[in-house]
């Protein structure tokens, strides 16, 4: 039997090599793949040139968008039904089908053995890539092998999975066009049976396991998992399967039979895919250096605390406008989001719930012509393919959960074992859905008590519930802000001192920009928030520090009369770009030195050296003789409590958080998350951070790219020509 299929496929690659065909895709891949890699090569030549440096390039080289192996996946398709197409079309139209059929082989010989060849084949297209991974490995510095490694083999999976398909196209037809016509088709249906059938629920995971896009989009970035493999395995085997079947079929005429045969081997590789794709059957390894396809060491300690499963439903509110982000079609994918955590904890079930309720979030919402919202809600439903009878009433959906304070929109709903409960929401931006940090504060909460942040109020100070320039619930109370303290682990309310039910004890304390001088009440709280140990935020304006003078004073703070200006800008001179200190990222990995803090009308503030406090500026003027923000601790019953005085309530406004301005770029933003990632303690925002790369720099100059790429593309090319050429001749004149 071996012997047999050996000589089927010695045959059968001599035949290929022999014939132009084959070398005409061997030089049109490697013109088309190297035209795009030394493409790319140049241009992270010239960036390194301008710049100095580029990151992670291996990934830009391999696996980015612009990178050797997605470029090569693209297009391959277009050349493997050139190369398959007559595979078995010939035997067919030649009639030596017949002699095959009456000589001691079988039809798995001689499918088996053609395959072969193929795989033989593709491994010499995969091969032609190997010049362009040998010269990167001798020219990038600390290149990443595993994520080379594992692209390589997407690709050659790839190809060897076009080839079974390709093979039994080719057996259904003696025309060699029309086979190549039917394979680029069932290319197609493969591309695109990932959104049949999304809408009936015990179909989609098979139709979307059965779908070849995207399969090896995960060895390419360096994931190598069961689950894909045994894809690439079992659509190998089926469609080969299918070819036997075909060749026994016209040799016995046993149509009943072979037609048993093709739907029982098809619900069978279905059944097993489907079951490759659980949690708890897939195994995966992370081929690149830093774990990019892992979630970091923070994230995975987390989810592997929690105890028993996790159930994340989705509430989808058919009349939002973002309903399409919960749509059946969008299912299988929602779910792939969440596979690095379920990785760790596979017991995470997923459900998913349709209602319709007033929209609050729409902004056409209670205006004159808005669509009724039953009518909006049964025109999503009809248009998302989902049964009337599955969408929830208003009361139905309140009976249930409360998400009138999520304004009935698009969320999700995370709850442990132990029924404890937190929100994870879609943010305004351009990703929209929610990511590892999220999620990973997410799964705190349902850990650990929340942060409490208390916000004074009453004087006139700063509202973490004003969408206006100078309020900040931008950075607070903001849900649909995926930077709002609300969506990193924050409770947030506030504080009035001066009414006795509101009196809550929190674990950071807020005081910005008040209006008025804080009476005995306000002080009386503050001091006991201090004196237990809280942490604290204190904002100020110039010319309102008589307001807090008796909280200044408790800890050694005075402020330099008068206001900061800066006229070496474009801007106004009261904008001040402020400048991080040195000692910002002993206090936190948010607070980089040298990056400018926008403050528009900021004061000067000094300290003292006391053995009660410690103090260290944070921000500090461009030329870095004032400090405009302090950071301050000390010891409070074993404990360091933590305080920061800003010396600009304007700093944290939704208008610093979110302008642009030219030639003045800012890190407000993420100089806020700085500020509570510090004071508190570091829980939040929960810390995501992964390994810097090191391949970041390559031993080319843009001038050595130029030529490189003459090299690639035409040196290469011609070489492969002539190759080819005097193969094919010497085979013309035996």
């Amino acid at each position: 039997m071996i012997r047999q299929i050996k000589a089927i496929t010695r045959a059968e690659t001599a035949q290929l090599f022999f014939s132009p065909v084959a070398w005409l895709v061997i030089v049109l891949f490697s013109f088309q793949a190297y035209s795009n890699f030394t493409s790319n090569l140049l241009g992270i030549a010239n960036d390194q040139d301008m710049y100095g440096m580029v990151p992670n390039i291996s990934k830009e080289l391999f696996s980015g968008i612009r990178g050797l192996f997605p470029s090569v996946l693209n297009y391959l398709y277009l050349y493997m039904p050139i190369v398959t197409m007559g595979l078995m079309s010939k035997e067919i139209s030649s009639g030596s089908i017949k002699l095959l059929y009456s000589s001691p082989v079988t039809p798995f010989q001689i499918i088996f053995g053609k395959f072969r060849s193929m795989a033989i084949f593709s491994a010499i297209l995969t091969a032609v890539l190997l010049p362009g991974v040998i010269f990167a490995a001798f020219t990038v510095g600390n290149i990443d092998f595993g994520l080379i490694i594992s692209g390589l083999c997407g690709v050659y999976l790839t190809l060897c999975a076009y080839s079974a398909i390709g093979l039994f196209m080719s057996a259904l037809t003696g025309y060699q066009i029309v086979a190549a016509l039917l394979t680029l088709g069932a290319f197609s249906f493969l591309e695109q049976l990932g959104s049949l059938g999304q809408n009936v629920e015990f179909l989609r995971p098979a139709t979307y396991w059965a779908s070849i896009s995207g399969r090896a989009d995960a060895l390419i970035e360096g994931l190598v998992s069961s689950e894909d493999v045994a894809y690439f395995i079992l659509v190998i085997g089926l469609f080969l399967s299918f070819s036997v079947f075909l060749l026994q079929y016209r040799r016995d005429r046993n149509k009943w039979l072979c037609a048993a045969k093709y739907v029982g081997s098809t619900v069978i590789v279905l059944i097993v895919g489907v079951l490759t794709s659980n949690p708890w059957l897939t195994v995966y390894y992370d081929a690149t250096r830093n774990d990019d396809n892992t979630i970091t060491d923070t994230s995975r300690e987390l989810i592997e605390r929690l105890e028993g499963p996790l159930d994340i439903t989705t509430y989808v509110n058919l009349s939002d406008y973002s309903a399409w982000l919960g749509a059946p079609s969008s299912i299988n994918d929602d779910i792939k989001r969440y596979k690095q955590f379920m990785r760790f904890k596979p017991d995470i079930n997923m459900e998913y719930v349709y209602f319709y309720d007033e929209p609050y979030a729409n902004e056409d919402y209670g205006t004159e012509g808005a669509m009724p919202v039953l009518e909006l809600a049964q025109k999503f439903a009809k248009g998302f393919g989902i049964p009337w009878r599955k969408v929830l009433t208003p009361e139905e959906i309140r009976a249930r959960v409360d998400l009138v304070p999520e304004n009935n929109t698009v969320v999700k709903l995370l709850e442990s074992s132990g029924g404890k409960q937190t929100f994870l929401r879609m943010f305004d931006d351009f990703t929209r859905i929610p990511e590892e940090q999220e999620i990973s504060a997410a799964v705190r909460r349902l850990l650990e008590p929340p942060i409490t942040l208390g916000v004074m109020t009453g004087h006139g100070e700063r509202d973490v519930y004003s969408i206006s320039d100078e309020g900040y619930a931008g950075f607070s109370t903001s849900k649909a802000g995926r930077n709002a303290l609300v969506n990193n682990g924050f409770d947030i309310f506030t504080v009035d001192p001066r009414q006795q039910n509101s009196l809550a004890v929190s674990d950071i304390l807020v005081v910005a920009d008040p209006e008025s001088e804080l009476g005995g009440a306000d002080m009386d709280y503050v001091f006991s928030h201090l004196d237990r140990g809280g942490n604290m935020l204190v904002a100020i304006e110039p010319g309102g520090e008589k307001n807090v003078a008796a909280l200044l004073e408790y800890m050694d703070v005075s402020v330099i009369p008068g206001e900061i200006l800066c006229e070496d800008t474009d801007y106004a001179p009261e904008l001040v770009p402020a400048v991080v200190s040195f000692y910002g990222p002993a206090l936190s990995y948010m607070f980089p030195p040298g990056y400018a803090v926008t403050m528009p009308g900021c004061t000067a503030l000094d300290y003292v050296m006391s053995p009660e406090w410690e103090a260290v500026p944070l921000l500090l003027t461009p030329d870095g003789t004032r400090s405009l923000a302090l950071a301050l601790s000390r010891d409070v019953n074993g404990k360091e409590q933590r305080i920061i005085v800003l010396g600009d309530a304007d700093c944290l406004g939704n208008m610093e958080m979110t302008v642009s301005r030219k030639n003045l770029s800012s890190i407000n933003s993420f100089f806020c998350k700085g500020i509570f990632n510090w004071l508190s303690d570091a829980r939040y925002p929960v810390d995501v951070r992964r390994p810097a790369p090191v391949d970041n720099n390559i031993a080319l100059s843009p001038s050595d790219a130029e030529i490189v790429s003459l090299i690639f593309k035409w040196v290469l090319t011609a070489l492969l020509i002539a190759a080819g050429c005097i193969i094919v001749i010497r085979r013309m004149r035996c």
